[in-house]
């Protein structure tokens, strides 16, 4: 899912990678506890990389609060990052990715779950599609 953005891509990259302010930038987070923060520079300064970054994110999904552990697994600074998160016999991954198409600027996401468990394949078989509208509506609210 993308969204066209009226704004510099160094803004939106800004933005996106605010992790101490996830819960005002990004519409679906209700609170962050940052577990781990990345290294810092050589210099003493805040790395450009998110790798090292590891947090648990608070939302509301169906109704109830969702907290999940995520960290960042890849990271090409003012481009894009991945995170993974492994919970109930599945784990998630998404990317968070900016982009200039022709002077247009795009902020995108994609996002996929995989059912490690016996448990967690029958609940993806059986209710799955209900999450996966579940995350469309997600993505979709977090990129406004």
């Amino acid at each position: 899912t993308e969204r066209n953005l009226q704004a510099p891509l160094p803004t939106i990259w800004s933005i996106i990678t605010d992790y101490d302010h996830f819960v005002d930038n990004i519409t679906g987070i209700t609170d962050v506890i940052i577990l781990e923060r990345p290294p810092l520079s050589s210099d003493g300064t805040e790395s450009p990389s998110l790798l090292g970054l590891k947090w648990t994110e608070v939302r509301i999904m169906f109704g109830t609060e969702a907290k999940e552990t995520m960290w960042v697994t890849e990271c090409v600074p003012h481009k894009y990052y991945c995170t993974k998160a492994e919970s109930n016999g599945a784990v998630y991954l998404s990317k968070m990715y900016v982009e200039d198409e022709e002077g247009v600027n795009y902020v995108g996401m994609e996002f996929e779950g995989e059912p490690l468990t016996m448990c967690g394949k029958f609940m993806m078989w059986a209710v799955g599609w209900m999450f996966v509208r579940q995350m469309e509506e997600v993505v979709r609210g977090d990129l406004e």
